[in-house]
């Protein structure tokens, strides 16, 4: 009886995994319902951010690694709702250079650092979605500007993981402060590498 018993759990294991076992690169990930505590992007982040991205949302529970830095530059606004950018055609506008920082990845979930010219900031609670080489991340960031304001942004971040970097990297950030004319709830930025690729390296 200890026999069969054993034998039927181990069937039991095997219809398990051949129901609830993926593959992604070399990895096999067994999916035992929702990772705990893993929201969706529709939990964190507004639909007006989303829409404004303009770029496909890389959905999936089995994102590439992501964990290193990376450097967008030229880091270009390439969508927003001011509306002094589209009067003045100023678009795509470059704003510079931006570095990133995943890591403590844990499949759907990681860290995030963030480091511009004028500000820095810190995603406490940071989602992943995707497949193969594709990911989402997404999340909600607390930034301290150059004036120390502080400032709560909804983040979103797509692209395509290779060894040396991030290609088509397309990041948006939505205002979830309200602080005066210029720095009001609900501005958008969308934002590309201006050549195409973000290279990984040591930037923090």
């Amino acid at each position: 009886m200890i026999f069969k018993g054993r034998r039927l759990f181990a069937g039991l294991i095997l219809v398990s995994c051949l129901i609830g076992c993926t593959t992604n690169g070399n990895s096999t990930i067994i999916l035992v319902g929702p990772e705990e505590g893993v929201k969706t992007i529709e939990e964190v982040v507004p639909e007006e951010l989303i829409a404004a991205m303009g770029t496909e949302i890389n959905r999936g529970v089995t994102p590439p690694r992501i964990e290193g830095e990376f450097r967008i530059d030229p880091y270009m606004i390439i969508n927003t709702n001011i509306q002094y950018y589209h009067q003045y055609n100023l678009l795509p506008y470059d704003f510079g250079w931006c570095n990133l920082r995943f890591y403590e990845q844990n499949n759907s979930v990681c860290k995030y650092k963030e480091m511009t010219a004028g500000s820095s900031s810190t995603g406490s609670e940071v989602f992943i979605s995707g497949h193969d080489k594709l990911f989402t991340v997404y999340f909600q960031m607390m930034t301290i500007d150059n004036e120390g304001r502080e400032l709560l942004n909804a983040v979103v971040i797509s692209g395509e993981m290779t060894s040396s970097g991030i290609k088509d990297i397309v990041m948006g950030t939505y205002l979830l402060s309200h602080i005066d004319d210029n720095l009001f709830y609900g501005r958008t930025f969308v934002y590309n590498d201006g050549d195409g690729f973000s290279d990984r390296g040591d930037y923090f």
